[in-house]
């Protein structure tokens, strides 16, 4: 299935990405999903009802937040 999928890594990059049907971001109707790759904990993937773009926006800008924030006590 081609999803809308948010990519950061040293970048942020929105794009439309064929995702595999059995992939946990192969999501529909109004189910979103997030999955995060980190250091110490692996992935770790959500998955809930949405409650649209707000949201969205929302949770992207608390990631960024924390990423910013991460940089800035590695200084």
């Amino acid at each position: 299935a081609i999803k809308l999928i948010g990519t950061i890594d040293r970048r942020i990059e929105v794009a439309p990405k064929l995702v595999p049907i059995n992939h946990p971001l192969c999501v529909h109707g109004t189910l979103n999903a997030i999955h995060i790759e980190t250091d110490l904990a692996r992935e770790i993937t959500l998955v809930g009802y949405g409650a649209g773009k707000e949201t969205v926006s929302a949770v992207l800008n608390d990631v960024l937040t924390v990423i910013k924030r991460k940089a800035e006590s590695t200084q």
